[in-house]
């Protein structure tokens, strides 16, 4: 399960690239040191609708690569009050799971796909029990938007985010595992195409003035 380091909210290395300059990777790993997580980009893009698949690598320690079950998520958090407020049980959010995938063991039916430079810089780097893997979002998540509350607050963000959640388990659901993973923030934009010469709606609306004669 992944655990956010104390020191800051995401470690980020540099990994060498065949095919381009020095990419960034975010690297998040586990407490027990048994799962790490890297990922490019901590952005999901949506063009014409379409969100492009989270590409990433994940590197499993030999002690529980031939034994453990592997789930990922995209899991989307609607935060409508402060987190500061919530008393007695009372929670001011609501969750959704936008995307499940076992990325470990691979799936007989999954399909094989096409690796990101950054990948196979990783893939090459991390050796064999690193996992490539790819999740599929589809075109339901919508968009991150924050407000900002008029009084002073710091804690979680109000709004809609994402979380990206690694976790072993024997079944998929993580809410029955202990203690609860942690977190790899996400934002969700959408990258609008606007074509120079396109054609606007146009509207032409005539009054006539009518005169009265008068003395």
């Amino acid at each position: 399960m992944l655990k956010e380091r104390d020191d800051q909210d995401q470690e980020i290395c540099k990994a060498p690239s065949p095919s381009s300059t020095e990419d960034s990777v975010y690297k998040k790993t586990s407490s027990n040191q048994l799962l790490t997580l890297y990922l490019g980009s901590r952005e999901l893009v949506a063009r014409k609708g379409v969100i492009e698949p989270l590409k990433g690598v994940l590197y499993i320690d030999s002690k529980i690569i031939n034994e453990a079950k592997i789930y990922g998520q995209l899991t989307l958090t609607f935060r409508y009050g402060r987190e500061d407020e919530e008393v007695m049980g009372l929670k001011f959010c609501n969750e959704a799971v936008i995307a499940l995938q076992q990325f470990w063991p691979r799936p007989v039916s999954a399909e094989t796909d096409s690796l990101t430079p950054l990948q196979e810089a990783l893939l090459e780097r991390l050796g064999k029990n690193a996992v490539p893997f790819a999740l599929e979002i589809g075109t339901l998540a919508p968009p991150s938007v924050q407000l900002l509350p008029a009084k002073r607050y710091t804690g979680a963000p109000i709004g809609t985010s994402y979380d990206v959640r690694v976790y072993t388990g024997k079944c998929h659901d993580f809410r029955r595992m202990q203690p609860r993973p942690r977190h790899v923030k996400m934002t969700h934009r959408d990258n609008a195409t606007v074509k120079p010469h396109s054609n606007l709606p146009v509207v032409t609306v005539e009054c006539d003035t009518l005169f009265c004669p008068g003395g």
